[in-house]
């Protein structure tokens, strides 16, 4: 039987694009440029969500649908008498 992953929606703003997290809600990782990411999260709600959930309103979407930047990603902070180095 066909999964969701191989029936993929061409969106051509995305390029290329990692699934994480299937099965426990799942998200995409799509790379772009910062000012191209608009156009990829107008490209998945017009070509993918609207199509899928139908019954998902504008609004919804927005909050399930959106564009971040990465962060500086884990630390590690030793804390000791001293505080933390």
């Amino acid at each position: 039987m066909p999964t969701e992953q191989d029936s993929q929606v061409p969106v051509p703003q995305i390029s290329p694009l990692l699934m994480v997290g299937a099965g426990w809600g799942g998200a995409i990782v799509a790379l772009t440029t910062k000012g191209e990411s608009g156009k990829v999260v107008e490209g998945l709600v017009r070509e993918y969500y609207n199509v899928k959930f139908p019954e998902i309103g504008e609004e919804e979407l927005r909050k399930m649908v959106f564009a971040t930047q990465p962060g500086s990603g884990a630390s590690v902070y030793i804390v000791d008498k001293n505080g933390i180095k």
